[in-house]
């Protein structure tokens, strides 16, 4: 088989993987629409927001699993296509970023790329974890560790695998983490973003 077809077929099962949206499915099925809630985001924490934490959790574990799933199915499938696990990976994200059946209106990436680290290196995962932790309980933003999580680790990975085409493709999908995230980057310049510290003062009743 060809080179383009599995990467093809990496792109198009992460694609479709990561296009399921548990955050839409459990909204509906409590009769409401995440897209028309709160930040509109489909992902964990606007589901936390707005349905409750045990579907807020719920919505975090379908994520990583789905992403691990089709990360796992195609390193499996193609065992010789070295970077199989990052094609899938991105692609799942990327689906999850932009479902084509939600007018490409999806979540915002990063629990599907947590899961992608997770797969890839697990052991960079736990040091990315801890030190993420670490830096959003200084900075006292949540989003810092988006943008820490998007830029360290494909530098990392892509040094680690010596491959300029993992860089590219994760690059990529990193600038597209970024973009989804740039809403709050505005509401921290406007006063409207909570802080870290903020958001469990206002949440830990619940």
């Amino acid at each position: 088989m060809k080179i383009f077809v599995k990467v093809l077929t990496c792109i198009v099962v992460g694609y479709l993987f990561g296009s399921i949206s548990p955050s839409y499915i459990l909204s509906r099925v409590n009769g409401k629409d995440l897209r028309e809630e709160g930040s509109g985001n489909l992902g964990a924490t606007n589901t936390y927001l707005h349905l409750g934490k045990m579907w807020g959790v719920m919505v975090l574990i379908l994520d990583l699993a789905k992403t691990l799933v089709a990360m796992e199915v195609m390193i499996r499938v193609f065992a010789e296509l070295r970077l199989a696990g990052v094609i899938t990976g991105c692609a799942t994200i990327i689906g999850h970023m932009f479902p084509f059946y939600l007018d490409f209106k999806g979540g915002k990436g990063l629990a599907c790329l947590a899961a992608t680290m997770m797969r890839l290196d697990f052991p960079f995962f736990l040091f990315m974890l801890t030190t993420s932790l670490i830096l959003i309980t200084v900075v006292n933003w949540g989003v810092a560790s988006a943008f820490y999580a998007s830029i360290a680790f494909p530098v990392w990975y892509s040094v680690k695998m010596r491959s300029l085409a993992c860089f590219f493709i994760m690059a990529v999908t990193s600038a597209c983490i970024l973009w989804k995230h740039k809403g709050n980057l505005k509401k921290i310049q406007e006063g409207e973003e909570l802080s870290v510290k903020d958001f469990f003062k206002k949440h830990q009743k619940e």
